[in-house]
């Protein structure tokens, strides 16, 4: 049996953890064991560390990781979520790289945030960081083509995986509601991105007896009143089920490209229609089985018309499940990962 030291970088409160990792390892089941070591615990992602090195646990949580590292020989093979070091050069990792076979997998353009960096002395040290290791590693895995496309640049063995659900859990289970609910599910990093459509969000409130609901927010003041939900793992799914539109509101820059539409996924295997702002994997995902608005008033229409006909948002999330079955299902992908697992 293959053993694997398994390196995510946060919790499993993290869906990068939990959707990228931990969901894939019943499928290695008998085939290999594997330990993990998150590299950043629950407290930094409650407390929304934007700075990264804004929390004081951060260092212990390198030399930690560093610690775990020493025996990484006994390990058959290291799969890393991300980097091993984030802000750390590459050359610092390199040697793990040289000693080991290196699975890494991302599902967010990591490559950006060093050289889009605003900072400039980050971006001389660190621009080549992500294309340094992918160029190192046995095998790389990516949440979506545009990942996949700047990977392949640096090498020759890189895997399209997209991020996926397990289809038996997340499953339609409509909910007789005194409101239609327009929801949306995230993170606080990625609660700024309702500003974007906060006055059309407004407008629509203003006119329709809805319930915004949003779960695993920060405490973005907005415009609009809402339902806040703290995000637990245990509710996490049914607290999906009980919307009725689910809205997916993104910038239009490189960051956003390599975003993996997670949301939809997880909106659109419960049955629900869709909104999205046209943008990256949102396009591949939504098609034809939702709404891809491009401005405030093509946002406005689509909530409106799904608002007002409870016909159509049965039949558009009824073809967004069966898509999800057919290409974003745990099912599908699972044996890629244990081949992946197998042949490193």
């Amino acid at each position: 049996m293959k053993k694997a030291l398994v390196l995510p970088k946060y919790s499993r409160r993290a869906a990068s953890t939990r959707y990228r990792i931990e969901q894939f390892l019943p499928s290695l089941d008998k085939t290999i064991s594997v330990d993990i070591v998150p590299l950043l615990d629950d407290d930094y992602l409650l407390h929304n560390k934007n700075k990264f090195f804004e929390s004081l646990s951060v260092f212990d949580s390198y030399i930690n990781r560093l610690k775990f590292l020493q025996r990484a020989n006994e390990y058959d093979f290291i799969w890393v979520n991300y980097e091993m070091f984030p802000y750390i050069p590459s050359f610092f990792e390199s040697k793990f790289y040289f000693k080991n076979k290196v699975w890494l997998d991302f599902d967010d353009a990591i490559f950006h945030q060093y050289n889009d960096h605003k900072n400039f002395l980050i971006r001389s040290v660190l621009a080549s960081k992500i294309k340094n290791i992918i160029a190192r590693a046995a095998v790389v895995t990516v949440g979506n083509e545009y990942l996949a496309s700047y990977a392949k640049k640096y090498s020759n063995n890189v895997v399209y995986v997209p991020t996926v659900v397990d289809c038996e859990k997340y499953i339609p289970n409509p909910t007789v509601k005194n409101k239609v609910r327009i929801g949306w599910i995230g993170s606080p990093s990625t609660t700024k991105y309702l500003k974007a459509i906060e006055s059309v969000l407004s407008k629509v409130q203003e006119q329709k007896d809805i319930e915004i609901v949003l779960i695993g927010a920060s405490n973005l003041d907005l415009s609009f009143s809402s339902t806040r939900i703290d995000w637990e793992e245990e509710s996490e799914i049914s607290e999906v089920q009980k919307f009725d539109i689910g809205i997916m509101p993104l910038l239009n820059s490189s960051w956003e490209e390599g975003k993996c539409g997670f949301k939809l996924i997880q909106y659109m295997a419960c049955g629900i229609p869709v909104i999205a702002s046209p943008v990256g994997v949102n396009k591949k995902i939504v098609g034809d089985l939702g709404f891809l608005p491009q401005n405030d008033e093509a946002w406005y229409s689509a909530l409106i018309k799904l608002i007002d006909n409870k016909e159509l948002r049965s039949e558009l999330g009824s073809k967004a499940r069966n898509f999800i079955l057919n290409n974003y299902s745990l099912k599908k992908w699972a044996n890629e990962f244990k081949n992946i697992a197998s042949a490193i």
